[in-house]
């Protein structure tokens, strides 16, 4: 098979990541384990181009171009976005309705947090995101079990590391009640944040995503979801 040239070609690990849930590391691998076929010939040469419109199967599964969606929802509680840790609470996804693409969320939320999660298909740009140097931040609005001194506040700004995930705050603001406070962070898995308050004998009661990059839930009530324009979409990509 020669390795094809010109603005309509795309590399086959690169196809097959768009088109799946595969990483095109994890493409690679199905490359040369003899996995997958190009117009009914199997293809094991890693770095291969091919046409858009190239007949592509992995294990004999047609794998075809998908539409990228973007999607912001403002998930109320009682849905979580992993169901795969928590099997009996609901998906976050059963909200989102009349998409056709399977779609992932950036980070997670559990069940009792509130707020703005980001949903797509284009694992790339998912990828990009968790990636601790291109990281969008998050704002969160939190409630806690009680009044947290100068002292602790500067401890959770000084936590870096939990387990393998690199945890970087910026700002963790008292607002008017005592209890309440604003958080400015790159973390988008409240798990974490849990974590890191338990760290100073704190609980998070209330736990709220109020910004996600430059996306607020202005205009989009708790429960509802919208699809991102293409300047949002560019825009994002380019943060």
């Amino acid at each position: 098979m020669k390795e094809k040239s010109s603005s309509n070609t795309i590399r086959l690990n690169k196809f097959i990541s768009n088109t799946s849930f595969y990483s095109r590391r994890e493409a690679d691998k199905l490359i040369t384990k003899g996995r997958v076929t190009v117009n009914g010939s199997l293809c094991t040469k890693l770095g291969i181009k091919i046409n858009l419109n190239d007949s592509v199967k992995v294990d004999g599964k047609v794998f075809e171009p998908k539409r990228k969606v973007y999607i912001l929802l403002n998930k109320p509680k009682d849905f979580c976005t992993n169901t795969n840790t928590n099997k009996t609470k609901k998906s976050a996804k059963e909200l989102i309705k009349n998409i056709n693409q399977e779609i992932v969320s950036v980070g997670n939320l559990s069940y009792q947090t509130t707020g703005l999660v980001f949903y797509t298909n284009d694992l790339e740009l998912k990828e990009k995101l968790l990636n601790s140097t291109n990281q969008v931040k998050v704002i969160y609005s939190l409630v806690l079990n009680k009044n947290i001194s100068e002292d602790d506040i500067k401890k959770i700004k000084e936590c870096t590391n939990i387990d393998t995930t690199i945890v970087r705050i910026n700002k963790v603001e008292r607002l008017n009640n005592k209890n309440e406070f604003g958080l400015e962070t790159y973390v988008y898995d409240d798990d974490i944040l849990k974590i890191v308050f338990e760290k100073t004998n704190t609980k998070i009661i209330k736990l709220d995503r109020v910004l996600f990059g430059p996306f607020s839930k202005k205009d989009l009530p708790r429960g509802k979801w919208r699809m991102l324009n293409k300047i949002e979409v560019r825009n994002l990509k380019l943060l």
